[in-house]
């Protein structure tokens, strides 16, 4: 693995050890990935692993219930055990249809801020991009492919996001979200894809964009089977999380009190000088490692 000369040798081994400690498949069931049947197919694994990363926010806990819950809600649509055949009711089921059977099977469906009406939003966007590009992969590759100029990764996910707002906007309108205490209307299907241009850390999304693209004893690597001139590791940003920030101050790699892209971006270019090839090779065991070490403090 290519490593900076630069980079302190104490850094090196402890990233190290903690790669042989945590990149295997047990970890999995504390962390969101965990939750996904990998030997559905390749548009069911591709569809239902966008829906994870979206709702994988919060305590893991949750985040399998919620995803649980899911499942379970899309079995009354004749949709198979764990989400089988998902992308295939997409692709033949109308908008028409799609809206009406989805409002009556998710109802009630909440996972913390987010609603039944915006996951109906984010699966009828989904089947929207699968009719026109046939996945979700072939909308980002054709995003950097009629781009400009060279591809620039950050603009890249700017425009990615863009062009899946325009599909969720034909089956739904952003909630109106008022602070006068009226009910909740949910974040809207943009939630479950947030873009670098508003600032945040787009966790979920880059996170997302690391299962699809690394291929390991973690990550599903599904692009890098279809896509694999444009499945590029090198391009990939890091998910950031309080965990990741505690670790970078504390080794000195970043000086910033705010966790935000600015962050992201730092941090991906650290660890491009770690590993050019696979700049976030790090990110799980990282974060599964800060994990360990916060429930041993609760204890």
């Amino acid at each position: 693995m290519p490593r900076s000369k630069n980079l302190p040798i104490s850094i090196r081994r402890k990233l190290d050890l903690l790669y042989e400690n945590f990149s295997r498949e047990e970890f999995l069931r504390s962390d969101p990935l965990g939750a996904l049947d990998r030997t559905l197919s390749w548009d069911d694994l591709e569809t239902l692993s966008f829906v994870l990363a979206g709702l994988s926010y919060g305590r893991v806990e949750n985040i399998y219930r919620s995803y649980s819950t899911t499942l379970a809600r899309l079995e009354s649509l004749g949709i198979g055990k764990n989400g089988s055949g998902l992308a295939k009711w997409l692709d033949t089921t109308p908008p028409a249809t799609q809206k009406r059977l989805l409002t009556k099977a998710l109802r009630g469906w909440v996972h913390r801020l987010n609603s039944a009406a915006d996951l109906r939003a984010v699966l009828m966007m989904i089947g929207g991009v699968r009719k026109k590009y046939s996945s979700l992969g072939a909308l980002f590759v054709d995003t950097l492919e009629n781009s400009k100029d060279s591809p620039n990764p950050r603009q890249a996910l700017v425009t990615f996001c863009s062009r899946l707002d325009a599909h969720a906007l034909e089956f739904s309108k952003p909630p109106v979200r008022k602070n006068d205490g009226s009910e909740w209307k949910g974040t809207g299907a943009s939630w479950f894809y947030a873009s670098p241009e508003q600032g945040s850390t787009c966790k979920r999304l880059v996170m997302w964009l690391r299962w699809m693209t690394r291929k390991d004893s973690i990550d599903i690597g599904l692009w890098s089977e279809r896509f694999p001139k444009h499945a590029v590791q090198k391009n990939l940003f890091w998910p950031v999380d309080t965990h990741i920030h505690q670790w970078a101050l504390r080794e000195g790699i970043t000086s910033r009190k705010s966790v935000n892209w600015a962050f992201v971006e730092e941090l991906t270019t650290w660890g491009q000088s770690v590993c050019p090839e696979d700049p976030i090779r790090y990110d799980f065991v990282l974060c599964q490692s800060g994990m360990q070490a916060f429930r041993k403090k609760k204890i």
